[in-house]
C-alpha cells in the first residue's frame, strides 16, 4: 500500500465473520478487517488534532494477516486483484451452500465497484428501484412520480421473476447466478434502472470470473 498518514483505523467485525464463514475450511488463521481513512483525529499529548482532507478522502478496507501482510480489498485501482489474492490464501470452496456465501462476502466487499444491487423479491425491487431515482429530478416529488410511471410498466413482470439463487458446478468451482438492479443512467432517466440476471464463476480457490449479464428489463 501507499504510504498514506491514514489516521482512522477500524475493525469491521461483521465482515469479519462473513469472511470467515465465506473462506471454509484448511485456511489456518484468518486475517483482521479494517477499515482505514486518511481522515480522523490524531493524539498529540492531551491536544486532539482533527484532520481533514480538502482534496479527497482516502478510504479502503483492507485484510491484515497474522504476519503483517496487507491486502487492500475495497477501493482504488487493483481491489479484485487484491481481492483474488486474498482468496487464494485463505478460501477452498467446496459445496454449493458455500458458494453462495462467497457471493454475499464479494458483493459485501464489491471490489470491482459495480453500482449492483442484489434483489431477492418485487418488494425489494420495489424499494431498490424507487431509490435509484432519487436526486435525479427538481425536487423530491418528481423523483416519486417518476418512479410511479417506471413502476407502473413493470410491477406485472416483477410479480413473475426469478429471484433465487442458482448454484451450479464447474471444471474450475461454481457459477452462482442472482437477480440484480444495476444504476440509472442520467442521460435516460425515464428508462431507469437495469434489471439483469448475472453470472459470476468462482473457482475453488476463490478466484473471481468476469460478471456476464443478461438483461430482463432496462
Amino acid at each position: 500500500m501507499d504510504k498514506e498518514p491514514f489516521l482512522d483505523v477500524s475493525p469491521v467485525p461483521v465482515l469479519q465473520q462473513l469472511f470467515a464463514e465465506a473462506a471454509g475450511d484448511g485456511h489456518g488463521s484468518l486475517p483482521f478487517l479494517f477499515h482505514i481513512s486518511n481522515q480522523g483525529v490524531e493524539q498529540k499529548g492531551n491536544v486532539a488534532i482533527y484532520h481533514i482532507s480538502m482534496d479527497f478522502e482516502l478510504e479502503y478496507l483492507v485484510a491484515v494477516s497474522t504476519e503483517g501482510e496487507v491486502y487492500r480489498i475495497q477501493a482504488g485501482r487493483g481491489s479484485l486483484a487484491e481481492f483474488n489474492r486474498l482468496a487464494n490464501r485463505y478460501v477452498r470452496l467446496q459445496s454449493e451452500k458455500q458458494a453462495q456465501k462467497y457471493l454475499a462476502w464479494y458483493l459485501t466487499v464489491n471490489p470491482d465497484n459495480y453500482a449492483l444491487t442484489k434483489i431477492g423479491s418485487p418488494q425489494q425491487l420495489k424499494e431498490e428501484a424507487e431509490r435509484e431515482f432519487r436526486g435525479f429530478g427538481k425536487s423530491a416529488g418528481e423523483d416519486k412520480a417518476t418512479f410511479e410511471v417506471w413502476w407502473r410498466k413493470h410491477e406485472h413482470e416483477a410479480t413473475r421473476l426469478s429471484y433465487g439463487e442458482e448454484v451450479s458446478r464447474t471444471d474450475r468451482g461454481f457459477l452462482v447466478c442472482f437477480c440484480a438492479l444495476s444504476g440509472i443512467n442520467p442521460k435516460h432517466v425515464r428508462r431507469g434502472p437495469g434489471i439483469s440476471r448475472v453470472s459470476v464463476e468462482f473457482s475453488t480457490n476463490g478466484q473471481v470470473g468476469k460478471l456476464t449479464f443478461k438483461s430482463i428489463r432496462g
